[in-house]
């Protein structure tokens, strides 16, 4: 097991015990929780509420955790159902934005940028262009085929973890996710062509 793991398992047993050690689990997956969030609700502010509420819930119903599946898992799982939840509640579904650009945020709120070391325009423009084809194609996916790319792709859950979350068979989330990547790709090809 790693460090990681190891310090892990340490702090969920504190955390039983001691509020201040949850506190520090969160601290370890607060930037996940907020980035699938901001995925699957396409707004930083409703990303952050959710966020909050999911380590919220997660620290009411912390008994519940038997560990039987990762931590993470289990937190992911809460933050699926409260960003469904959100989305039912605003009657939402149909909203098409995702921003990617904004996963990672620095603490005081500023976006990170990543620094473009080409100086062409004809590159800059294409390069922009490419990125905003491909967050258009991410956005007009079923909501079902967007929450496994953004799972799978841009967080990087394992199949493993996926099919922990949803209640389904590795292979049912490997199909899906198959499916998923087919209609980004004809999608992003018919803009293409």
């Amino acid at each position: 097991m790693t460090d990681t793991g190891l310090n892990e398992q340490k702090l969920i047993k504190e955390a039983a015990e001691n509020s201040q050690a949850f506190g520090e689990l969160v601290m370890l997956y607060q930037k996940k929780i907020y980035s699938f969030a901001l995925g699957m609700l396409s707004n930083p502010e409703d990303a952050f509420d959710v966020s909050q509420e999911t380590f919220l819930k997660a620290y009411r119903s912390f008994s519940t955790f038997k560990g039987q599946s990762s931590f993470y898992t289990w937190l992911y799982a809460i933050c699926r159902n409260c960003c469904y939840d959100f989305l039912k509640s605003k009657n939402i579904h149909n909203k098409k934005t995702v921003s990617l650009s904004e996963y990672e945020s620095q603490e005081d709120g500023s976006v990170i940028e990543l620094p473009d070391n080409s100086s062409r325009p004809d590159v800059l423009y294409q390069k922009k262009y490419e990125h905003e084809m491909i967050l258009d194609a991410i956005n007009s996916l079923p909501l079902k085929y967007r929450e496994i790319i953004i799972m799978r792709d841009i967080n990087d859950l394992s199949y493993e973890e996926i099919a922990a979350l949803e209640g389904t068979p590795v292979g049912t989330v490997k199909s899906r996710l198959n499916r998923a990547r087919a209609k980004l790709q004809q999608l992003i090809a018919d803009k293409i062509y």
